[in-house]
């Protein structure tokens, strides 16, 4: 359902704070929202789903990544960490303010408590780039959970290409990162990444141990993606189809993505 009696302009100065905040310490990551409210319960669930995104607005697609790695989880009840990055944060970001992004971010978290079996949704911020780094920042705050993230085969391919890497060190780097975490890989047959048999021969190329912390799965069917979703609101066109009914909410109040809008 959409969003009742929230106040835009206070949700967004609340996570403007939050990010001006983050951004002034010497930290690498934050939590800057938990739904519901409270953070980790006390029983801690072992495993934490990672949706890494831009987030430019959370759309269908990506709800669909995190019900299926829920439903296929290793255990009852995992927790869900909704992850934008900020590494540049003194540039104003288009077309959706990181603030406004944040705001969808935590609509779309409701939608997800609604409908998955899940601890709880957070919503965090990280101004590292690279996923070992990320990986390492996160698990100071969920210490002792197995990451999951959820990403593309283009992401695949960036994790495992040297160039990303000192060189002569990507194994090094690697290794640690797959001790705490895995990815959960959604196959993208769209043209520009080559077919599914190309996809998966990638993945049999890898090591057996790094085969071993990597899961390719089928994606959402149909053209779901947050940039249709950005050119049909700049059309006047309906989108109900491809994001929450929470997150369309926040497009129209919001006056996000109309032609010329910066924030």
């Amino acid at each position: 359902m959409p969003p009742a009696a929230i106040d835009v302009r206070s949700v967004i100065d609340f996570f403007a704070k939050g990010l001006a905040a983050f951004k002034a310490s010497s930290s690498g990551f934050r939590v800057l929202r938990s739904l519901p409210h409270g953070g980790v319960t006390s029983s801690a669930p072992r495993q934490l789903i990672v949706l890494d995104s831009s987030f430019n607005p959370p759309t269908v697609a990506h709800a669909e990544m995190i019900h299926t790695a829920v439903r296929s989880s290793s255990v009852a009840t995992p927790r869900v960490l909704l992850l934008l990055a900020v590494q540049n944060a003194d540039k104003a970001p288009a077309p959706a303010s990181f603030p406004a992004r944040l705001a969808m971010m935590e609509s779309f978290g409701h939608g997800i408590l609604d409908k998955a079996d899940v601890d709880g949704v957070d919503i965090g911020v990280t101004t590292e780039p690279y996923f070992p780094d990320k990986a390492s920042a996160i698990e100071e705050t969920y210490a002792g959970m197995k990451q999951v993230f959820l990403v593309g085969y283009d992401t695949l391919i960036r994790v495992f290409d040297a160039k990303y890497y000192p060189e002569g060190s990507m194994d090094s780097v690697i290794k640690p990162f797959l001790a705490k975490a895995s990815l959960r890989v959604t196959l993208r047959t769209d043209g520009k990444w080559g077919g599914k048999e190309e996809q998966q021969a990638f993945w049999k190329g890898l090591e057996a141990w790094q085969r071993k912390e990597v899961e390719l799965v089928e994606g959402i069917g149909g053209a779901v993606s947050s940039s249709r979703v950005r050119e049909k609101v700049r059309l006047g066109e309906d989108v109900g189809e491809l994001v929450g009914a929470g997150v369309q909410w926040w497009i129209k109040e919001a006056n996000l993505y109309v032609e010329g809008d910066s924030r």
